[in-house]
């Protein structure tokens, strides 16, 4: 598919420019794709920490000793 300027959605994806919805949607599915395994862990405990702290996430249950 070709946008206004005649370049492709990869050529707009890779100029920065998002272009459509389609290409806003390739986009948002790629971007977890270009980040290290460490960033995405620190995204995974950053958005765990944001989940407890609104109360979306139950609360831990206490341990049983045994």
């Amino acid at each position: 598919m070709r946008d206004e300027g005649g370049r492709s959605d990869e050529s707009s994806l890779a100029d920065g420019v998002w272009g459509d919805w389609r290409s806003v949607r390739i986009r948002k599915f790629t971007l977890g794709l270009e980040a290290s395994p460490a960033q995405r862990l620190a995204w995974l405990e950053q958005a765990i920490r944001f989940a407890h702290s609104v109360g979306a996430l139950p609360a831990r249950r206490p341990t049983r000793s045994r």
